[in-house]
C-alpha cells in the first residue's frame, strides 16, 4: 500500500504504537493506541473483557470502570493521563443506561472535561459489550517543551 506519492518531498510521519499489558490485547489487526507527535489515539476500548472474565452481563458502571482502567494504563503507556484527553467518544447499547456510565465517567475526570461524543447504537458492541470508549490525548511532553 503507498501511503505517499513517488517523487514528492513530504515525510510521512511517525507513527508509534503502543501496548500494554495492562490492558486487554487487541482483537484483530490494530494497535491498543498510536502515537504521532504529541498526539495520543486510543483505540476502542470495550467494556467487557474475555481475558479478564468480565462479560456483557455486568452492568454498565462496571463495564465504564473497565474501559477507564485500560484507558489509564494505555495513556500511561504513552506517555499521557486522562487530564490530558482532549476527545473521548463513548459508544452505548442502551441510552437508558447512560447515567450509570456518566457516573463513572465523571469520578475519574474530576474536574477535566474532555470534548466527548455518545452515540447509542441501540444494540450490543463486539463481544455483547455495553460500552466502547476510544480517546485522543496530548502527551505531557507537550507541555514540557511549551514551558522551555
Amino acid at each position: 500500500m503507498k501511503t505517499l506519492q513517488e517523487g514528492t518531498s513530504t515525510r510521512r510521519p511517525e507513527l508509534s504504537p503502543v501496548y500494554t499489558g495492562q490492558a486487554t490485547a487487541p482483537h484483530g489487526h490494530y494497535a491498543q493506541a498510536i502515537v504521532t507527535g504529541d498526539t495520543v489515539y486510543v483505540s476502542g476500548l470495550l467494556g467487557n473483557s474475555l481475558r479478564e472474565h468480565i462479560d456483557a452481563r455486568r452492568d454498565m458502571a462496571t463495564q465504564a470502570a473497565h474501559c477507564m482502567d485500560q484507558l489509564e494504563a494505555i495513556l500511561d503507556e504513552a506517555d499521557s493521563a486522562p487530564d490530558l484527553i482532549v476527545k473521548l467518544s463513548v459508544f452505548v447499547s442502551d441510552v437508558d443506561d447512560w447515567a450509570s456510565a456518566d457516573g463513572v465517567l465523571g469520578e475519574r475526570f474530576g474536574q477535566h472535561r474532555p470534548a466527548r461524543i455518545v452515540v447509542p447504537t441501540g444494540t450490543p458492541l463486539r463481544y455483547g459489550s455495553q460500552i466502547e470508549i476510544d480517546a485522543i490525548a496530548l502527551k505531557r511532553s507537550y507541555f514540557d517543551r511549551s514551558r522551555s
